[in-house]
């Protein structure tokens, strides 16, 4: 069972280029992300509280965006927040912006014991590269 998932709503199709956690790039056989459709990625090699940093990067036919967060500036919330070993995670890829310079991120988590998430009103932005 996978605990990453990304969830492309931008009503375009997207391609994963890169998913970085705490300095390990993540493996994926599948890149292409069709609008309305996901993608699961594994990361278990550190627990959730350890947690250091996030770089993500998606392309949308020749332009490229990317965030890249660390633990100061990742998304607020609680326990299980965070990528890895005893969390869930899911990132939402909501919308382009009118200018296409960035790709709207929510963001939602939980312990994988439980079934539900719980959702961040905390938006990030992927910016064009």
């Amino acid at each position: 069972m996978a605990n990453i998932t990304v969830f492309n709503l931008t009503g375009t199709d997207l391609s994963l280029k890169s998913m970085v956690i705490n300095g390990t790039q993540l493996p994926f056989e599948k890149s292409q992300i069709p609008m309305l459709q996901s993608i699961e990625l594994d990361y278990r090699l550190t627990d959730w509280k350890n947690f250091t940093n996030f770089i993500f990067e998606v392309e949308k036919e020749s332009t490229s965006y990317r965030i890249d967060l660390n633990k100061d500036h990742y998304f607020g919330g609680g326990d299980y927040r965070y990528p890895g070993s005893g969390a869930k995670v899911r990132y939402i890829l909501s919308g382009l912006s009118s200018d296409l310079k960035n790709i709207q991120m929510n963001y939602a988590y939980n312990s994988p014991d439980l079934d539900r998430y719980k959702y961040c009103d905390d938006l990030k932005y992927l910016n064009a590269q």
